[in-house]
């Protein structure tokens, strides 16, 4: 599963995408290592991996694009 979060969106994210998500300034943490704060606890069950998938894939047309890889 993955192994980190990126608070900025409140999702989980793989090791590549945690990468990816810094390289653009975002704050990411790690599941097993870091400490995470009431605030970033409550935000995550707020909002979570579904949650942005409803937000930022909205308009998504699978017939035109694909899905990110998941990997």
């Amino acid at each position: 599963g993955p192994q980190y979060v990126c608070t900025t969106f409140s999702t989980f994210v793989c090791t590549n995408c945690s990468g990816l998500h810094r390289e653009f300034t975002h704050r990411v943490k790690s599941v097993s290592m870091a400490k995470f704060t009431p605030e970033e606890v409550t935000a995550l069950q707020a909002g979570g991996n579904e949650r942005a998938k409803q937000i930022y894939f909205k308009g998504w047309d699978p017939l035109r694009h694909s899905y990110p890889d998941s990997r």
